[in-house]
Parts: C-alpha cells; sequence; structure tokens
C-alpha cells in the first residue's frame, strides 16, 4: 500500500493462498475466499466484461494496537483474474480507512484476517 515514485497502491487487498490450510488441506484461493469465507453474503455483479462481483462485508479493523473501528469493506471477486495462472481473484476494499492504512508505517507488519465467532458479527483484520 505504499505510494511514492515507481510505485501503484491498489488499495485494497489481495487475497491470496499463502500455505494456508483447512482440514490439512491447502485452500484453492480462486474459490475459497468467494465462496467458503465470505460466501453467505449478498453478491452483486458490479461489471459484465469482464465479470466482477462484489459484496459489502463488516471488519473490525485493529493497526498497530489500535482498534480503529468497524468498517462495511467492499470484498470484490474477479474470477478472470485468475487468468490461468493461479493469480487471485479476490480482494477486500480498503475504502475509508485505506488513508489510514497508507499513512502508518506498517511496512514488516503483520495482517492477520479472522473470521467471526458467531454468525453475524464482523470479521477482524488485526496489522501488528
Amino acid at each position: 500500500q505504499r505510494s511514492g515514485v515507481g510505485t501503484n497502491p491498489t488499495g485494497g487487498l489481495r487475497l491470496v493462498q499463502d500455505d494456508f490450510q483447512v482440514n490439512g488441506q491447502k485452500i484453492q484461493q480462486t474459490s475459497y475466499f468467494r465462496n467458503n469465507l465470505f460466501g453467505d453474503y449478498n453478491w452483486k455483479p458490479v461489471k459484465n466484461t469482464p465479470f466482477v462481483e462484489a459484496a459489502s462485508i463488516p471488519f473490525d479493523i485493529i493497526i498497530l494496537g489500535d482498534y480503529k473501528g468497524k468498517f462495511e469493506l467492499e470484498v470484490r471477486h474477479k474470477p478472470s483474474g485468475e487468468a490461468g495462472q493461479g493469480n487471485y481473484t479476490t480482494s477486500i476494499s480498503w475504502g475509508e480507512i485505506g488513508e489510514a492504512i497508507r499513512e502508518a508505517n506498517l511496512t514488516g507488519s503483520r495482517l492477520e484476517l479472522y473470521a467471526p465467532k458467531k454468525k453475524g458479527m464482523p470479521f477482524r483484520i488485526v496489522i501488528s
């Protein structure tokens, strides 16, 4: 999310495999986030060519120990982004919290994404 000469910040978080496993099996990143992790949300098409769909999903955001609040973030899924190469297909757009993320010195930080403990509760993003 850094900006400056020669950089092009995406404005979001690309969700990738990173050797993440569920029940001892590596996830299939091109479908796991859309269908399994965020599958219960209301997805709507936002673009037809190429096809992109999005859902508004609640997240609690904590940056370097500071609770920033609850945010409705847009999660986007673009199946064609995979391009036969296993590329990411799902991302979280930072929206209004993006400025705080860009302004924080997060180089070398760790981001953790937690699913809600109960249905209807927000996901949690912790950057430490």
